[in-house]
């Protein structure tokens, strides 16, 4: 018709292709925020990071971090569920379901000690708040680090109950074993750079060393 012009559309390859760009690029400013807000958080806590502290090292617009995760408190539990699903998919099928309590129990604190090695910032971010007390105004947070316990508990229960190990509270086990996996985790940097200068004078613990050490000591210290 004369007069009228047909808008041109663009080619359907030139559509999918600036789709992709946007998504990859949502997904690389996603994973940027976590983890500028994964060091920040482990090295100043929850309430000593600010968003422009988290914007300013990931390189990124603020505004990212209401889109992508809606608040602080939302990016701060999206980097614990990351950690603690990693620790979990390491713990997962550790313990064999045909293998003794003390086995079990055993491959179990040595899997944790390793996932825990593997997520030194979690470590750190653990420490920072418990110190603090920060945990306590992030309800979420506590809810997604008690799934780590459960296992324990668990394991620990079904030894009692078969008769294998003693009665006792498996919040005390929990802590025992993973306070010194954390500690672990946490200063060996310190004792790297110490051995590096020439000022360690021991040899380094290995860390598959450490967790076997500390897992036969808690399944003996459990023996009934």
């Amino acid at each position: 018709m004369a007069g009228f012009a047909f808008r041109q559309s663009r080619p359907s390859y030139q559509v999918m292709n600036e789709r992709r760009r946007r998504a990859h690029d949502s997904k690389a400013s996603r994973r940027a925020l976590m983890d500028a807000g994964t060091v920040l958080f482990a090295q100043n806590g929850f309430a000593g990071t600010t968003l422009d502290m988290i914007a300013a090292k990931a390189g990124a617009n603020k505004a990212l971090v209401a889109y992508h995760f809606t608040s602080k408190d939302g990016l701060y539990q999206a980097i614990l569920d990351e950690a603690v699903e990693a620790v979990l998919a390491r713990t997962a099928h550790a313990a064999d379901p045909a293998g003794t309590p003390a086995d079990r129990l055993r491959a179990h604190i040595r899997a944790l000690a390793l996932a825990l090695a593997a997520s030194p910032h979690l470590c750190a971010m653990l420490v920072t708040e418990y110190a603090r007390g920060g945990q306590q105004d992030l309800p979420a947070a506590f809810a997604s680090l008690s799934r780590i316990f459960r296992t324990t508990d668990a394991l620990v229960r079904e030894g009692v109950g078969q008769g294998a190990f003693r009665d006792v509270d498996t919040q005390i086990v929990h802590l025992a074993f993973t306070g010194a996996f954390v500690f672990f985790v946490l200063t060996g940097g310190y004792r790297d750079r110490l051995a590096a200068e020439g000022r360690w004078p021991f040899s380094l613990p290995e860390t598959e060393g450490f967790a076997d050490f500390v897992a036969d000591s808690v399944v003996r210290s459990l023996s009934a």
